[in-house]
């Protein structure tokens, strides 16, 4: 995938309590991020703005789990 800058973007992911997976498209160029997708136990659960907002909120990303666990 090529970035606006035109740069190369790689895919990258964050881990969180071995649940909770955030991966995202990082520009290696200018660091630009995008195309987030939240997972909980290998499921996805959002996408977008959404994603990362919710998974940088702890309190957000607990409700998100439990939902996904029922």
């Amino acid at each position: 995938m090529i970035c606006q800058c035109g740069g190369q973007l790689s895919l990258k992911r964050s881990d969180r309590n071995g649940v909770a997976t955030l991966r995202y498209a990082a520009c290696a160029s200018c660091g630009r991020c995008g195309r987030w997708a939240l997972e909980v136990d290998g499921r996805l659960v959002s996408r977008g703005e959404t994603a990362r907002r919710v998974y940088q909120d702890a309190r957000a990303l607990e409700q998100f789990i439990r939902r996904a666990r029922a």
